[in-house]
């Protein structure tokens, strides 16, 4: 799932209203214009639930400044890059262990199981990325 700052939703939202409006020639709607409630339901089992709607500001009820929430949402930015560049290049490091392996076995064996081997170093070489591939799914 890929986080997407406060701001940077909110400003392609108008991004995008002002490119329809652009678009089919239509005013745009002011912020101050949009007056419905959310929409309200009642389930019988939980109660009234009520959806937020998405172009306005959430509360800030913890009292956080936005600047802290810019350097903490930088901070797990930056946590999880360095994560999957680090994946990566274990990655990288395992693929080139493989080939290096399956070179030395073969020659070791003088090319009498070099389609076992080649079957073996492919099959590894596949898991590995596979691997690498869900472990930085995991993180991000």
């Amino acid at each position: 799932m890929i986080l997407i700052p406060y701001r940077v939703r909110k400003n392609m939202a108008l991004a995008l209203v002002f490119a329809v409006s652009a678009m089919f020639a239509v005013e745009p709607l002011e912020s101050h214009e949009i007056t419905a409630a959310p929409p309200t339901a009642f389930f019988p089992h939980t109660g009234e639930f009520s959806q937020s709607d998405p172009l306005t500001e959430p509360s800030n009820e913890k009292g956080v400044e936005d600047d802290q929430l810019d350097s903490e949402w930088d901070e797990n930015l930056t946590r999880v890059r360095l994560i999957s560049t680090g994946i990566a290049g274990g990655g990288v490091l395992s693929l080139l262990m493989v080939l290096f392996g399956y070179f030395r076995l073969n020659h070791a064996t003088r090319g009498f199981y070099s389609r076992r081997l080649q079957l073996g170093a492919a099959s590894l070489a596949i898991l590995i990325a596979l691997a690498c591939y869900l472990l930085i799914v995991a993180f991000n």
